[in-house]
């Protein structure tokens, strides 16, 4: 894979030194780290895509870093190969990645602190969107909801999506609320999406910057990365965890609402339409199904601690119920 090395700008390939190596990282998108031969902080990053994807998150990237410079990625330019594949150039940034970072907590990093570093990216990241006029806009959760609700019905999952009692009960709640603003989300904002420092955290992966407004998008991810990072989290743990996100969130005064609740399903139903169809969500699929499935048989009955143990039951393979 060196072959990369030569796709980049020649002002920039002599930072590489002569003996740089390239790491190929497959996640959601497949990513080429080339590292310099005296670093183990990649140098670069280059990730493949289409001309037009590649300079829409080169768009994004730039606005975000000129905000956060030493959080966001610096993106440099858009390369092509012999093949007219395309590759978006990034300055690497310090930080260790999620891959190895359950290996260190209690090492490096205490559990309260990588928590505490999380809701610090969280805030700071939505302090940023939310002041920028371009990245906010007013929305209808009723009409949000609606929208979900109907695309769910056109959905290989139709049959969790009949019961008009349940719509309409979501639909009264959610009519409560006035148009709100509401700012752009990261989209997938995770500790998979992390680069831990002792004092801050790199965010990287904006593929689905700007796809989602919804309220809380972003808090559900948070917790639910965060949970797969325990074995056997109780359903106490997951209370506690998610009660201190909530209460760092922009939208806490939701806490005592029972909006917060639909809000939990209408973010499950975006994700099961953004992975309808992708195998390697397959079994991710099946705990969110189930998840969707058990919340909207009771959220008219109004359970208490319904978040948190609808949670659990997203990010484990366990049959807690949200009772």
């Amino acid at each position: 894979m060196n072959w990369l090395v030569d796709l980049i700008p020649s002002d920039l390939s002599t930072e590489l030194g002569q003996k740089p190596s390239v790491l190929c990282l497959c996640s959601a998108q497949q990513k080429f780290l080339i590292f310099s031969e005296k670093s183990d902080t990649p140098a670069f990053v280059m990730q493949p895509g289409s001309e037009s994807m590649l300079q829409n998150l080169k768009k994004i990237t730039s606005e975000l870093h000129f905000f956060l410079p030493d959080r966001i990625p610096a993106p440099l330019t858009i390369v092509t190969d012999q093949r007219r594949e395309n590759y978006l150039l990034q300055r690497g940034i310090v930080g260790i990645p999620w891959f190895t970072l359950s290996q260190r907590i209690g090492k490096e990093f205490s559990w309260d602190e990588i928590v505490d570093l999380s809701i610090d990216a969280l805030e700071v990241f939505h302090a940023t969107t939310a002041s920028n006029n371009a990245w906010t806009k007013k929305i209808s959760l009723s009409r949000d909801f609606s929208e979900l609700y109907r695309q769910g019905t056109a959905s290989s999952e139709a049959h969790l999506y009949q019961d008009e009692a349940i719509k309409n009960y979501c639909l009264n709640v959610l009519a409560e609320f006035a148009p709100t603003i509401c700012y752009l989300q990261h989209g997938d904002l995770s500790v998979n999406n992390f680069l831990f420092r002792k004092d801050s955290v790199g965010i990287v992966d904006f593929e689905q910057f700007g796809r989602a407004y919804l309220p809380l998008h972003d808090e559900f991810l948070l917790v639910d990365s965060l949970i797969q990072l325990q074995h056997s989290p109780s359903p106490e743990f997951v209370k506690t965890l998610w009660s201190k996100i909530l209460a760092a969130s922009r939208y806490s005064y939701l806490s005592s609402s029972e909006v917060i609740n639909i809000l939990l399903l209408m973010h499950i139903m975006w994700w099961l339409g953004e992975a309808e169809g992708k195998e390697r969500r397959a079994d991710r699929r099946k705990q969110y199904l189930q998840a969707l499935q058990h919340g909207l048989s009771i959220v008219s009955k109004k359970p208490s601690d319904f978040v948190a143990n609808l949670l659990l039951m997203i990010s484990t393979n366990n049959q807690t119920t949200a009772s």
